[in-house]
């Protein structure tokens, strides 16, 4: 998924989920349209995420491997990857998903 960036004032904007309807929503100036992409919604210990998945992300067989033990399965084989979760002067975010029982989990760097 590309960042969208909001028509009116140029800040990022995010995926919020209202009724089950996803909207891109400008949290500065309160813009807000539909979302047609695919919104998957999971819960993490006991926390609701939302998980954006866009076309290249669906297959995730993809990406690269790494022995990694998952906390799920005791499987030690993971598809990984990294994003920027949080502000750009700090470390990007690690992402594992298990080879075997499809568990996905981070780690902060």
């Amino acid at each position: 998924m590309a960042v969208k960036f909001c028509p009116n004032c140029g800040n990022i904007m995010r995926i919020e989920i209202v009724d089950d309807v996803a909207y891109m929503l400008c949290s500065r100036c309160g813009y807000k349209e539909k979302y047609s992409g695919e919104v998957l919604s999971e819960k993490i210990k006991g926390e609701s995420r939302v998980v954006v998945l866009g076309e290249k992300e669906k297959n995730l067989q993809i990406l690269p491997t790494t022995k990694v033990m998952c906390p799920n399965c005791g499987y030690e084989r993971a598809y990984y990857w990294e994003a920027q979760t949080r502000s750009g002067d700090e470390g990007t975010t690690q992402f594992f998903k298990c080879m075997k029982c499809g568990y996905t989990w981070r780690l902060y760097t």
